[in-house]
């Protein structure tokens, strides 16, 4: 998407281009970190605790 005043994060592929974006209480990725492994894991756990202030660890997604 765009760049616009709902971006809330941006990326660089040949040109800028939002990566997230906000409106109200819904966000959205134009990215799946939950396939990146640890690191996309870790994005979604950044973004339980720090946007909805949810006390979650990502390591009880791997413990089996």
């Amino acid at each position: 998407a765009k760049l616009c005043s709902n971006t809330c994060a941006e990326s660089f592929y040949g040109l800028n281009y939002s990566s997230a974006l906000y409106l109200k209480n819904f966000y959205g990725v134009q990215f799946h970190p939950e396939k990146s492994s640890k690191q996309g894991s870790k994005i979604l756990e950044n973004f339980l605790n720090n946007i909805f202030y949810i006390p979650f660890h990502i390591n009880k997604l791997y413990a089996s």
